[in-house]
């Protein structure tokens, strides 16, 4: 009895493993909800490198200098509470992903060197404007 070992379905196999791992874990949204805020999502003062090992690789990446305005978008302008009192600017780290019809953004900054989620807001664009 010859046992023939089939490379192609080996094969298949671990593409699958291998697809499956790197899917992107999804923040659940609830029917007729359009909109997460800071206090509704997770990974709250996580590290960049956690927020990444959940969600996957960001789909786009910013860094951002915020400073005391009020021509900011919307969407930034609570990101002035984090100014520093002894400077007028600060940096934020902006991490970007698309999730079927929503926007998803974590805002990190850098603490002891380490950058740290400190607020992030999801949102669908087609039934939300700020």
């Amino acid at each position: 009895m010859e046992i023939r070992i089939r490379t192609d379905i080996i094969f298949g196999l671990i593409l699958c493993l291998v697809f499956l791992s790197g899917c992107r874990k999804k923040i659940p949204i609830k029917e007729k909800v359009y909109c997460l805020d800071w206090a509704d999502m997770p990974y709250h003062n996580q590290t960049e490198d956690d927020i990444i090992n959940q969600l996957g690789k960001p789909d786009k990446t910013t860094l951002l200098k915020i400073y005391k305005s009020n021509n900011w978008f919307s969407i930034y302008r609570p990101l002035i509470r984090f100014l520093p009192t002894y400077t007028d600017t600060v940096l934020i780290k902006e991490l970007y992903w698309k999730q079927d019809s929503y926007f998803l953004y974590y805002w990190l900054i850098n603490k002891n060197s380490v950058w740290t989620s400190v607020d992030g807001i999801m949102y669908d664009p087609d039934h939300v404007q700020f």
